[in-house]
C-alpha cells in the first residue's frame, strides 16, 4: 500500500504529513509513519484522542482517519478521523504519542486491516485528520 499524497487533509494537515514510503501489512495491522512538520497547539495543551473522554477541564479532541483505495481509485474502506474504538486507530496511544512529538520527529499510527482490504493489490491510501477544542466544566 502506498500513499496517494503525503498531505494530510483536515484540521491537523498543516502540522503533520505522511512519510512517503510503502506500508506493508504486519499481521492484520497497517502501521503508517507520520512526520511532524509544525507543532500543533502549545506545550500547555491537553490532547485526547476521539473516543476517549474527560470529565473536567478544557482539552483538544484529536484524531486521524484512513481511507484506502483500489488501483482504479475506488474507495475500499474509510475510517473517520473522529472515530474511536473499533472504528478508529488500533490504539489511542498512537494518537497521543504523535501529539507529543516535536518538529521533524516521526511516529506511527496503526489501524486494523478490514476484510474488504485483504488481498487487494496496488492499494493506495489517504490520511485525514480532525481536531476540536472542548470547553470543560
Amino acid at each position: 500500500m502506498t500513499p496517494q499524497t503525503t498531505k494530510i487533509s483536515g484540521d491537523l494537515g498543516e502540522s503533520f504529513e505522511v512519510v512517503d514510503s510503502p506500508v506493508k501489512l504486519q499481521g492484520d495491522i497497517w502501521s503508517i509513519q507520520i512526520k511532524v512538520i509544525k507543532k500543533y497547539g502549545s506545550s500547555l495543551s491537553t490532547f485526547l484522542p476521539y473516543g476517549t473522554s474527560r470529565a473536567e477541564g478544557c482539552y483538544h479532541n484529536v484524531g486521524f482517519g484512513l481511507e484506502t483505495y483500489d488501483k482504479d481509485g475506488s474507495l475500499i474502506a474509510k475510517r473517520a478521523a473522529t472515530e474511536g474504538g473499533l472504528n478508529g486507530p488500533y490504539s489511542s496511544d498512537d494518537v497521543t504519542e504523535l501529539m507529543k512529538l516535536n518538529e521533524g520527529e516521526i511516529g506511527i499510527i496503526r489501524w486494523s486491516c478490514k476484510d474488504s482490504e485483504k488481498g487487494v493489490k496496488d492499494m493506495t491510501f489517504r490520511i485525514t485528520s480532525a481536531a476540536e477544542f472542548v470547553w470543560g466544566r
